[in-house]
C-alpha cells in the first residue's frame, strides 16, 4: 500500500497527478446509472467508504466503465442498515430505492448475505460539473 501509481486516495498516479477514489454504480434497466440534481446518496456495505472526507472529490463511474462525472462528498455516515435515516432514502440517487424495502432488495442483489442489521456507510455526493442555465449563458 502507498506505492506510486497505485490509484489510492491521496496518492499520485504515474504522471504525478492526484487520483480521486472511484464510486461505481451499476446501470439500471435502461442501461445507465441514475442520478438527480443536488445531493445524491449511495448506501455501501461496510466501512470501505467511511474514511471519505466532506469536500473530497470522487469519480462517479459506471461499474467497470467510464467516469460519468466528478462529485464532491457532501456527507458520510455509518450505521446499521435498519437505522438508515429517512433523508438518505429520500435523496438516494436511484428514486426506485427511496423505499427501504426496495433498497434492501437491491443491496441483497449487490451484496450476497446482506442483512437488515448489516453495517453500512451512507455517502452523500453532488455533481461538480452541473452548470445552472445562467452560468452556461454567460
Amino acid at each position: 500500500a502507498g506505492q506510486r501509481g497505485e490509484g489510492r486516495r491521496g496518492l499520485p498516479c504515474g504522471d504525478g497527478s492526484p487520483v480521486n477514489r472511484r464510486l461505481e454504480f451499476m446501470p439500471n434497466n435502461a442501461g445507465h446509472a441514475e442520478f438527480k440534481f443536488g445531493v445524491n446518496y449511495t448506501v455501501r456495505l461496510g466501512y470501505k467508504w467511511a474514511d471519505l472526507q466532506v469536500g473530497q472529490l470522487v469519480d462517479v463511474a459506471k461499474t467497470g466503465g467510464a467516469v460519468i462525472f466528478k462529485a464532491r462528498v457532501a456527507d458520510v455516515l455509518t450505521c446499521k442498515f435498519d437505522h438508515v435515516p429517512a433523508f438518505v432514502l429520500r435523496d438516494h440517487h436511484d428514486h426506485n430505492c427511496n423505499d427501504v424495502h426496495i433498497l434492501f432488495s437491491a443491496l441483497q442483489e449487490t451484496y450476497p448475505g446482506f442483512k437488515w442489521d448489516s453495517e453500512v456507510t451512507c455517502v452523500g455526493f453532488e455533481d461538480t460539473t452541473f452548470k445552472w442555465d445562467s452560468e452556461v449563458a454567460s
